[in-house]
């Protein structure tokens, strides 16, 4: 039945034939959405990930949190930026902060962004939770990646949402080994536990 041309097996079985071209589909999908090329040398692939809606990022909220085209706040999932409060300092004057909503800008502010979710697609708050993607394949970047791997963030995961641990984990150690980013503050030093 595999070697019959396209046309005989629609009119043999149509029901077959739409259920491969979904399936089809929806690979071509999922495989957009996580498969991304790191900027970064040996720094791991995304997890994998449920393919959500193409979006253009309006505003940059904080480093963590962008504003989308259709009035949706989006939270990135498993990062955790540097804030004011870590350092005691005011909002808004703080390095580690400033650079890590500057970086996030220059990544996604005004740019289609692919959207990817874990297990988790709304948070507390009711934002979104979720991965961004920028760019076509084969120079996709994964937003998350580069924003650990150059130390703008550090791996962070919510309760029954850590399928992608590994991956945030391995870009965070790119840029804690090379005092990258904030992993520079003295305040943000590996201490043993």
């Amino acid at each position: 039945m595999s070697d019959l041309p396209a046309q005989t097996l629609a009119n043999k079985s149509p029901r077959l034939w739409l259920g491969a071209c979904a399936l089809g589909l929806g690979l071509c999908a999922a495989l957009k959405a996580v498969a991304a090329e790191p900027s970064h040398p040996n720094a791991p692939l995304p997890c994998t990930l449920e393919p959500g809606p193409t979006r253009t990022v309006t505003r940059i909220i904080d480093a963590e949190t962008v504003l989308l085209d259709n009035g949706s706040e989006l939270r990135l999932a498993g990062t955790l930026a540097p804030r004011a409060r870590d350092g005691g300092a005011s909002a808004g004057t703080w390095p580690p902060e400033e650079a890590a909503k500057a970086a996030l800008a220059t990544l996604v502010l005004g740019k289609s962004v692919g959207i990817a979710f874990g297990t988790r697609s709304r948070d507390r708050y009711d934002r979104l939770v979720g991965h961004l993607f920028t760019g076509d394949l084969p120079t996709r970047v994964w937003v998350q990646g580069e924003m650990l791997a150059d130390g703008h963030a550090r791996a962070y995961i919510l309760p029954g949402d850590g399928g992608c641990i590994s991956e945030l984990s391995a870009h965070e150690r790119m840029a804690r080994g090379a005092g990258e980013g904030l992993w520079s503050a003295r305040i943000y030093a590996p201490r043993s536990a």
